[in-house]
């Protein structure tokens, strides 16, 4: 996945300073050389404080789906991620529009889950039609890689959810896989989600019901959506 280069975004990011969250980490490695986005080690993010929940989506795309669900649950943090800039600068307008106080953004790729946020700081995560890193030499990248689903057993609390869509087969069953071999229970899995009695089940419902950009384009030519909920135990 490279990311094109756009000239003067850091520009017209800067009115949204507010609404990014910013870290301690380094793309820069032990030994000085400069590494690839898939091996920089994540930093802590300070959270803003005062919510009663947490959640995050990884890879938010242009912000339809944690916009619109953050508009129906004020009192709960929502932190859109995406590595490429000139996609989030999107989904921060939105945002900023709507005039949203409950959302922020992440605005660089997060390798390390467990890094970035901590121990159980987090209630839930969205991966919404993740890249699936077809090739076998690349499944250590893929959202779901085994070592991934370990570290959001760490970050997210007790009865903390895994929430995940794709439009592929394969992927979706790697994926419901990994995170079972990981220790997460399932909640509800392929077309027809089940929402099982967990503290999170009417927000799991809602995030199945809500779209996101790809999933509208998905659903008008017909093509399935598989989606499961992993919790926490």
């Amino acid at each position: 996945m490279r990311q094109r280069r756009v000239t003067g975004i850091e520009e017209r990011l800067e009115p949204y300073a507010g609404l990014i969250l910013r870290g301690d980490g380094s793309d820069i490695a032990p030994d000085g050389r400069a590494v690839r986005w898939y091996q920089r080690s994540s930093p802590r993010y300070i959270l803003p404080e005062g919510f009663k929940r947490v959640y995050a989506e990884i890879g938010c795309g242009r912000g339809l789906f944690i916009n619109t669900l953050a508009a129906g649950d004020p009192e709960g943090l929502y932190i859109g991620i995406e590595g490429c800039k000139t996609i989030v600068i999107r989904a921060i307008q939105k945002t900023s529009a709507a005039g949203y106080k409950n959302v922020f953004y992440i605005d660089n790729f997060i390798n390390d889950a467990e890094s970035a946020f901590g121990e159980r700081a987090l209630d839930g995560i969205f991966l919404n039609f993740s890249d699936p890193w077809p090739k076998e030499r690349h499944a250590d990248r893929r959202l779901t890689a085994p070592a991934k689903a370990k570290k959001y057993l760490h970050v997210l609390k007790d009865e903390g959810f895994v929430s995940f869509k794709t439009d592929g087969e394969a992927f979706f069953k790697y994926s419901l896989e990994t995170l079972t071999n990981a220790g997460f229970q399932i909640a509800g899995a392929a077309c027809d989600i089940a929402t099982a009695a967990h503290s999170n089940a009417e927000l799991t419902g809602r995030a199945t019901e809500t779209p996101t950009e790809y999933e509208l384009k998905f659903r008008e030519f017909g093509r399935p959506i598989y989606h499961f909920v992993a919790i926490k135990g």
